[in-house]
């Protein structure tokens, strides 16, 4: 509303929680008063003063939206982050969010945290070793003569990797696969010494 803005979080066994979420969206939609939702929901909410909203920081590489503000009681900085649909969901919550918020602000430019830099490249350098070795002692097995029986789910996951293993055998899959790795730790180096940047709205103190 016009001074705050609202979290609430809700829990329960299975889909409860998500029902439960669900159920207080349509009543808040369709007017329903907050507090009147947050009875019949029993949803956990906390609420923050928007004028201790100083930064908010619209994610499009990974559909999240960051609302950093001062806790009240300590002064402390805190941050509240939520998953989005899409990029363009993205952008306009954060366009919403500055609207609301209604306190002059300027975009910088900041790169980001050293954590979301390196996610997804070492990911892919752990998805790539792990390939790499399994194809490989698979490939040598099958070159040693071992019958490997293809069974349980999945069998035509199993039966493709076994094709793989066997046609290219142990020294191929290891070169293709090294190949693999190395582009993905430089990829990892790249990352580290040169993150990604993006769009912060940081306000001016209220």
């Amino acid at each position: 509303d016009a001074s705050q803005f609202f979290e609430l979080q809700f829990t329960g066994m299975l889909d409860n929680g998500k029902k439960k979420a669900n159920q207080a969206l349509e009543a808040l939609n369709a007017g329903t008063p907050l507090d009147k939702v947050i009875a019949d929901t029993g949803a956990n909410a906390t609420r923050f003063a928007l004028p201790s909203v100083n930064k908010i920081v619209a994610q499009t590489h990974d559909d999240v939206v960051i609302i950093s503000y001062l806790e009240a009681s300590t002064q402390n900085s805190k941050k509240l982050t939520f998953t989005v649909k899409d990029q363009k969901t993205v952008q306009e919550i954060a366009n919403a969010l500055v609207s609301t918020v209604g306190r002059p602000s300027q975009t910088q430019q900041e790169e980001i945290s050293l954590f979301d830099a390196i996610l997804v490249p070492v990911i892919c350098v752990a998805v790539s070793g792990f390939f790499t070795f399994f194809l490989g002692s698979t490939a040598r097995s099958l070159a040693a003569g071992e019958q490997i029986e293809v069974t349980g789910r999945k069998q035509g996951l199993k039966r493709l990797f076994l094709t793989v293993s066997e046609t290219l055998g142990e020294t191929g899959i290891y070169a293709i696969g090294g190949v693999i790795t190395l582009a993905c730790i430089a990829f990892l180096v790249s990352r580290i010494f040169k993150r990604p940047t993006q769009n912060v709205i940081v306000f001016e103190n209220a």
